[in-house]
């Protein structure tokens, strides 16, 4: 009896744990792709957005005056308006929940997700039906990101946008 209850429990064992074993295998190996996908550099940000992109450097970037520029944070986003006239601007918002969510809003949209080679960071780039870009998100970590979105297409271009997002990340990359 005892022969045969160390038997069945030997098979139960190996019938469930290697499944497990295998499965927290190929689950690890998907997980090291992700991070492999990801900066090599931790990027860190401070909340105060408009102290890191300063005024000055973003209207290099987007070859525009800047203005003025207003601070605005909600618990889970700190954002830094960036306004080349009284209701035109170009805004960096630093999010604090999912990249990933943040790509299912996007979606849910119908909006067409996309990438560019000449952003450096991992990155998506959302497209509304009628071919403007309505966002252009860096992912950070699982957990952060740093959107680059305008006021309206008269703005900036989906070129300027597209290259201002580029403009960011190697600042990021160069700064962490």
């Amino acid at each position: 009896m005892q022969k045969k209850l160390i038997i069945i429990l030997t098979l139960v064992l190996t019938v469930f744990l290697i499944p497990v074993y295998i499965f927290t295998g190929k689950l690890k190996k998907s997980t090291d792709a992700f991070q492999s996908f990801l900066p090599l550099k931790n990027i860190s940000l401070d909340t105060d957005i408009c102290a890191r992109f300063s005024k000055d450097w973003v209207a290099g970037q987007i070859n525009r005056p800047v203005i003025t520029v207003k601070s605005f944070d909600l618990p889970s986003t700190h954002s830094c308006s960036y306004y080349t006239t009284d209701s035109d601007f170009v805004i960096l918002t630093y999010g604090t929940d999912t990249p990933e969510g943040q790509k299912s809003n996007h979606e849910g949209l119908k909006q067409t997700i996309k990438t560019d080679s000449r952003i450096s960071l991992p990155h998506f780039i959302a497209w509304q039906p009628n071919g403007l870009i309505n966002s252009i998100v860096l992912i950070l970590d699982p957990h952060h990101y740093l959107s680059a979105d305008r006021s309206s297409g008269s703005v900036i271009n989906n070129d300027s946008l597209i290259n201002f997002a580029s403009a960011v990340s190697r600042k990021l990359l160069s700064q962490s």
